[in-house]
Formats: C-alpha cells, sequence, structure tokens
C-alpha cells in the first residue's frame, strides 16, 4: 500500500518533468513552490486519512463523500476522480514521447510516426498486467519505486557538488507569490495528487484501522523529502539555464550526463520511463480497484478488469490523436496537466467538505475546511493567471465539472446503466 501510494506520486517522472517546468515559472522561487504544493498536499490529506482510518471501500473518495452527503454527491466525487484518472494515461504518454524524441535526430525528422509507434508501444504493456490483476501490478510497482527513489538521491547528490553558471541571474525572472508562482504551486500539487492512491486497496488491507493511513503519511512524507530537495537540486544545478527547458526538454540531463558521464544519464531514461511506467499502473491500479466496486454496485454487474482496462486505452486513443493532429504533445502534456490539477483538488474540495460535516475528530473536521479554502484559493489564482490558454482551461474544467454533475442524477444513470447492460451482454457473448 505505501508502493501503491509512493508510485502514484511518481517522484522521478516528476523530478524530470514538473519540476523543471515549474521551474519556468517559479524561477528562483522553485524551492518555496514546491514545499507550499507540498503543505497544501499535507493539509489536504488530513481528511483522508481521518476516512481511511474508518472506511474500508475500494471505492475510496466515493465512499467518503456518501458518507456524509448521500449516493448522489459520492457519484459526482467518483465521475470526477474518473475523469481526470482517464487524462493520466495519455498525459504520461505525451510527454515521455515529447522528452525522449528530444535526444535523437531521426525521430524528430519523423515525428508522428515515432510518436504512434511509441504511443501504441506503451498501451500494449500497460494494458497487459492492468488486465491480469492486482497481485501482477504490486510486485513491479514496489521494485521501480525503489530504483526512482535511489536513483534521485545519487543525481541531487551530484547536482549540489556541480552548481550551474550565473546562478543569481535568475533573480530577474520571477516574483515571489507572483501569477506565475501560483501556477508552479498547482503544478507542485500534481505532482502530490497520486499520493492518496493507497485508499482504493484499502478493502484489501489486513489491518485496516492502521495500514491504510500509515501507508498515506509514509509515502507523502518520503516523496515530499525528497521532491523538495530535488528543487533545491536542480535550481544550483542548472542555474539561469533552467529557462531553456521549455525549448529543449533534454537541457537537464544531458548536462547532467556531461558532468558524470553517460551511465548516470541513461539510468536516469530508463527509470524516467520506468517511473512513467510505473504511476500509469499505480494509477490505473487505483482505478480499477474503484470501479470494480463501484459498477457492480450501481449496475449488479462486475465487468472484470481487462473489459475496464481495455476501456482505458479505448479512451486514451482519441485524446492522443486529437492532441497530435492539432496541438504538440508538449503543449497538450501541459494543458492536460493542469486540468488534472484542477480536478484533483476539486474532487478534494469535496471530501474537505465532507470531513468538515462528517470528519469525527476536530483535527479532521477543521483540516477539511482548511483544505478546502486553500484549494479553492489555490485553483482560482491559477485560472485567473493562468497564460496557458485560460479560457480554453477553464472552459474544459468548466464542462468535465457540469458533465460529471449531470452524469451523476439517477435519471442520466438510469440510461448509462440501461445502455452499459446492453454493451455488456454484447461483449459477454464474444
Amino acid at each position: 500500500m505505501i508502493f501503491q501510494s509512493f508510485s502514484s506520486i511518481g517522484p522521478m517522472l516528476d523530478f524530470v518533468a514538473l519540476l523543471p517546468v515549474m521551474g519556468i515559472f517559479a524561477g528562483i522561487y522553485l524551492p518555496e513552490a514546491t514545499i507550499v504544493a507540498f503543505l497544501i498536499s499535507i493539509v489536504t490529506l488530513i481528511p483522508v486519512i481521518g476516512f481511511s482510518s474508518r472506511i474500508f471501500s475500494n471505492q475510496g473518495y466515493v465512499s467518503y463523500v456518501s458518507e456524509s452527503f448521500g449516493k448522489y454527491m459520492g457519484r459526482i466525487s467518483g465521475m470526477i476522480y474518473i475523469c481526470y484518472s482517464f487524462l493520466v494515461l495519455p498525459n504520461i504518454i505525451m510527454f515521455l514521447a515529447s522528452f525522449l524524441f528530444s535526444f535523437f535526430p531521426l525521430a524528430l525528422s519523423y515525428r508522428i510516426l515515432f510518436d504512434t509507434l511509441f504511443a501504441a508501444m506503451y498501451m500494449v504493456f500497460i494494458f497487459i498486467p492492468l488486465s491480469r490483476g492486482l497481485s501482477l501490478t504490486i510486485k513491479p510497482i514496489m521494485i521501480l519505486g525503489a530504483l526512482e527513489i535511489g536513483t534521485i538521491a545519487v543525481s541531487c547528490t551530484i547536482m549540489f557538488l556541480n552548481p550551474g553558471p550565473s546562478l543569481p541571474a535568475v533573480q530577474q525572472q520571477s516574483s515571489l507569490y507572483g501569477s506565475s508562482f501560483w501556477e508552479a504551486v498547482m503544478l507542485g500539487i500534481l505532482m502530490f495528487s497520486g499520493g492518496g492512491s493507497g485508499i482504493f486497496l484499502s478493502g484489501e488491507s489486513r489491518k485496516k484501522n492502521t495500514n491504510t493511513a500509515r501507508s498515506l503519511i509514509y509515502a507523502y512524507m518520503v516523496s515530499g523529502f525528497a521532491l523538495i530537495i530535488a528543487s533545491f537540486s536542480i535550481l544550483v544545478f542548472t542555474g539561469n539555464l533552467l529557462q531553456t527547458y521549455f525549448n529543449n526538454r533534454a537541457i537537464l540531463f544531458t548536462r547532467l550526463g556531461d558532468t558524470s558521464g553517460n551511465v548516470l544519464l541513461i539510468a536516469i531514461i530508463v527509470l524516467l520511463i520506468a517511473s512513467g511506467y510505473n504511476l500509469t499502473l499505480s494509477y490505473g491500479n487505483a482505478l480499477l480497484q474503484m470501479l470494480t466496486s463501484f459498477i457492480p454496485e450501481e449496475t449488479g454487474k462486475n465487468p472484470g478488469r481487462g473489459m475496464l482496462a481495455a476501456s482505458i486505452i479505448f479512451f486514451t486513443v482519441p485524446i492522443l490523436v486529437v492532441s497530435r493532429i492539432f496541438f504538440s504533445f508538449f503543449y497538450s502534456f501541459l494543458f492536460i496537466a493542469e486540468l488534472v490539477s484542477m480536478l484533483y483538488g476539486l474532487n478534494h474540495i469535496l471530501v474537505g467538505i465532507s470531513s468538515a460535516k462528517n470528519g469525527g475528530k476536530m483535527l479532521f473536521r477543521i483540516s477539511g475546511i482548511v483544505s478546502s479554502g486553500l484549494l479553492a484559493v489555490a485553483i482560482g489564482i491559477s485560472v485567473y493567471t493562468s497564460g496557458l490558454s485560460e479560457t480554453y482551461l477553464l472552459g474544459t474544467f468548466l464542462l468535465l465539472a457540469i458533465g460529471s454533475i449531470i452524469i451523476s442524477t439517477d435519471m442520466a444513470q438510469g440510461k448509462i446503466i440501461s445502455s452499459y447492460e446492453k454493451l455488456y451482454s454484447q461483449v459477454r457473448k464474444i
């Protein structure tokens, strides 16, 4: 359960992808943005810990919100979680493709071909373990998670020992708590957003009253410490070169390779792919655990992990196609990353309000109010100041949020269940 939560944070992917992007927005205040994001995430985690210590269900957030506000609000929480979880797989594929192919001139010349082949192979390797069961996914999650943290530790040590050029020059670029700072904070919140995924395994826990809560705390503490140290090391190592990351995603790690040799660089690239794979596996695992509990309760039928894993791939393909044809994978990655962060925040606002109403101990009630307020402010400032196509970002966010509310009504659920039963019977015949 610890590694399920830890791997859903994806520390190596955050180290390579999100921290440098956060540095573009926050400048020399990258460590401060990481710390603020971590503190908000910790406050957000407290209500989840409170619920997880007394509600043991693989439905996770759905169970927590349902206990306080009834089944309809629980469905809304579930639909929001499903929305942003379905966006995680294509988002990871987009980043990995844009990063890896920046190393290879041949791949840049035939970008569409390489993007297509990479996406197809990645989805095949994700589908196989997800469709086979929980035990097959947990083993690679644990092994790869341990390798990630070890490689980050080695890389940070090398970065601290090799400071970059003209560090003070970065100070001209940003101001603390300015608009771009809060965009960095929202991306930082996204880094820790998967850390609560251990709750979707709470139904499998042998010591239900202690295992889930401890797993969440351990995973957050280890990943938080690692990523805060990593933010300092990236700033020291890159200096005023950090701003070039947007046009050259490989700059940070090619310099690391020049400093410490190609062996470490190759290890980082391999573990970056492994981290993306691990993160996708963890998110997919949590989503499937939730759906295999949520769908039978609503429909009376269990579709099985294979069919649900296939549905994840089915929804991933059109997102990748649209992103590749009309935008670049990297810009689409940034757009979806902010969207996922906002939807995650919205879901945790619901959990926070639920905790304030029915959280048990006073600590959990107060933390519910505080976390909901912090997330609402962070989302509001980020959207208001966003330079990343804010109209489209806000429109997509509202569309998915309102869509979740409509889909969760009894009338819509009745139609969905009727359509699902027809599809389910046809698939079973095949």
